[in-house]
């Protein structure tokens, strides 16, 4: 009988902690609403700025001169290559990373510590970030 009393408990807890997410959901979307509202406000003035929209002319006709400049730049073979290894690096840079993330869980589950020496001596802490999708 002790199986049925925790399954019924561990029911009511979740019951418990699905009304929690549910009433941090409908939060964080009055909240997201709340934002909008403060965005739509702010660029309103800034629309409604003649300086504001001066600078923002400005800074357009700048940016396309710096784009320009930077095509030049980067026409060169030389510099394509450099271009073309930048992106190789952050692709194995992000494939670490992912790595290093997948390890560390696996070291949580397998000793339940957060916490983590490394061979130079230092500790560090890690946590999980999760996000629904």
């Amino acid at each position: 009988m002790p199986i049925c009393h925790y399954t019924s408990a561990m029911a009511v807890l979740e019951l418990e902690v699905l009304n929690l997410i549910n009433n941090r959901l409908e939060l964080i979307s009055k909240t997201r609403g709340e934002l909008q509202v403060l965005k739509d406000q702010l660029d309103d003035a800034l629309a409604n700025d003649k300086d504001y929209q001066d600078a923002q002319k400005e800074a357009e006709v700048a940016k396309e001169s710096k784009m320009l400049a930077r095509q030049k730049v980067e026409s060169n073979s030389s510099v394509m290559a450099v271009a073309k290894e930048i992106k190789e690096k952050r692709t194995e840079l992000k494939d670490l990373k992912d790595a290093l993330s997948a390890e560390l869980v696996e070291y949580y589950k397998n000793t339940g510590n957060s916490e983590i020496t490394l061979a130079n001596g230092k500790t560090y802490q890690f946590s999980f970030s999760v996000k629904l999708s």
